[in-house]
């Protein structure tokens, strides 16, 4: 499954932004997220909202199949719920993995993890040079790759991104995964000016990063869904 996701700025003084999410198959609307100004950004997926809590929590870590060690041996990590009429349904928070060791300086990883009803994720953020976009891998529990984000640089007609799901199953995770990287931003200047955690140029400088991104995946998807994205 190929989702295409859109931007647009609206509301007073634009102090909203309106970001859809098109199935390539059929051009449906999948889902549809909002950020407004003074409110938690949210996510309407089949029926059900989805948002961000802004309260910091502790976050016990699950199992993950991590190739390095993790750079902090706590058992619980400082992140946030995601709610869904109130009640946390998910959380996210940040992680690290120390890949290699020079003398005293290490050499580290960074990813999110985020822990849903589907199962836990994480979610690495990998790009290349002389690309235009760089890439947000989720990867489930044993470590298989089981969604993918395209983050462009420039927002051509408001395409932000394009998400790749092999089963629909992952969309959910794959979508929540969007909404905490892109779509909570800070509404300020223009729509080209507003910061996410995903934008600007990123290029991988180690090995360990880059070989975590599984080309042949976007392949897939693209062949089982038979359309261009």
């Amino acid at each position: 499954m190929i989702l295409k996701m859109f931007m647009e700025k609206g509301g007073l003084n634009g102090i909203k932004l309106v970001s859809e999410f098109i199935d390539c198959r059929d051009g449906a609307l999948a889902a549809t997220a909002e950020n407004i100004a003074g409110k938690n950004t949210s996510l309407d997926f089949r029926g059900r909202m989805y948002t961000l809590s802004e309260k910091p929590v502790f976050i016990e870590k699950p199992e993950l199949k991590i190739n390095y060690p993790l750079c902090s041996k706590a058992k619980r990590g400082l992140g946030f719920h995601i709610l869904s009429d109130g009640k946390p349904v998910a959380s996210t928070y940040d992680d690290a993995m120390t890949c290699r060791k020079t003398w005293i300086f290490k050499r580290n990883v960074g990813f999110s993890v985020f822990v849903t009803e589907t199962g836990a994720f994480a979610l690495y953020r990998v790009g290349f040079a002389n690309e235009p976009w760089h890439y947000y891998c989720l990867l489930d529990a044993e470590g298989k790759t089981v969604g993918v984000i395209k983050r462009m640089y420039e927002a051509e007609d408001y395409r932000r991104a394009t998400l790749y799901v092999e089963e629909e199953i992952y969309l959910l995770p794959l979508l929540l995964a969007c909404l905490d990287t892109i779509v909570d931003v800070n509404l300020v200047g223009d729509l080209e000016d507003y910061y996410d955690k995903s934008a600007g140029n990123y290029i991988s400088i180690m090995q360990e990063e880059k070989d975590i991104f599984d080309p042949a995946f976007i392949a897939r998807v693209r062949a089982m869904d038979g359309v261009s994205d």
